[in-house]
């Protein structure tokens, strides 16, 4: 690999791990875990409901940091698990009127900094 090659690789890594440090304190500071934040994050800006499976495929947690995730946000009320008629166990992840408040007060704030220009 050309020097200049590597010296991108070396600045988008540090990058990331800023970007990554915002994040792990804004969770902190939110009172969840990082992957809770994420998880209300995705809740919040997708179009269509999501299922727990989607959720998994959308982060990039291990499957059973996700679980614990989205288990401790329905736990903490923020969240509720709704059964997809004609489905044997797939529920959509939605959230509660006391989560609509908290990702208002907590996530909504990082999502309207990202689309500043």
């Amino acid at each position: 690999m050309d020097s200049g090659a590597r010296e991108y690789l070396d600045t988008m890594g540090r990058q990331d791990k800023r970007f990554a440090a915002i994040y792990r304190r804004a969770a902190s500071a939110f009172g969840v875990s990082e992957c809770a934040m994420w998880v209300l994050y995705f809740i919040r800006t997708a179009e269509t409901p999501l299922t727990q499976h989607e959720l998994i495929e959308l982060m990039m947690f291990p499957k059973q940091t996700i679980n614990s995730a989205v288990s401790s946000l329905v736990r903490r009320g923020y969240l509720r698990l709704e059964p997809i008629p004609g489905t044997h166990n797939c529920k959509h992840v939605q959230l509660t009127p006391a989560g609509e408040a908290f990702v208002r007060s907590t996530v909504e704030r990082l999502i309207r900094r990202r689309s500043r220009p």
